[in-house]
């Protein structure tokens, strides 16, 4: 059994070095990062965690989702806010009160995909990944970017697409090195 953890755990240190490397990031960070993005899901248990989605960038934990009251956007933020690494807390968290049919919630993933189609288009110059969630019409797009001017092509890009209601910028950029 100790055989298989151990195993396991080299497996999981190598995919997060080979990650770390992809994205100019050192092993260590990746690992920090790794480790802090497991401690703030664990934290959000039992506090609408489902609806709340986290990325982590060099200590910088973001929160990004649709929740249903100010009340459970300020609890998540709470929930965390003592956790050990978190050198600051973005929160993306948007409050969204209104109630969706069946079809509003296909019509919502229709939309995400159509939306994520056109970020990843292969004509597209992207180099980053951004995150999206739509509620009724509402579309956040977060995570971490490189640079402000990915995060406004990608506020042009969905803003143009037919069905938005509203965008919500919930993106960050990331820190450089030695940034934080």
């Amino acid at each position: 059994m100790k055989l298989l953890y151990r195993t396991a755990a080299t497996c999981l240190l190598f995919l997060v070095a080979c990650n770390g490397f992809a994205q100019d990031e050192t092993i260590g960070q990746n690992v920090d990062d790794t480790w802090l993005h497991t401690q703030v899901k664990a934290a959000l248990i039992g506090y609408g965690s489902a609806n709340v989605n986290v990325e982590v960038d060099r200590g910088v934990v973001q929160l990004a989702g649709f929740v249903k009251s100010d009340t459970e956007r300020q609890a998540a933020e709470q929930q965390i806010a003592n956790i050990e690494g978190v050198k600051r807390i973005s929160n993306q968290l948007i409050v969204s009160s209104g109630e969706r049919t069946a079809g509003r919630i296909i019509d919502d993933g229709v939309l995400a995909g159509k939306i994520k189609f056109d970020l990843v288009n292969p004509g597209a110059d992207n180099n980053f990944r951004v995150n999206v969630e739509v509620n009724n019409g509402n579309v956040l797009l977060s995570g971490f970017v490189p640079t402000e001017a990915d995060r406004k092509h990608a506020l042009d890009v969905v803003s143009k697409i037919k069905g938005v209601a509203k965008v919500y910028d919930g993106m960050d950029v990331k820190a450089a090195k030695g940034e934080q």
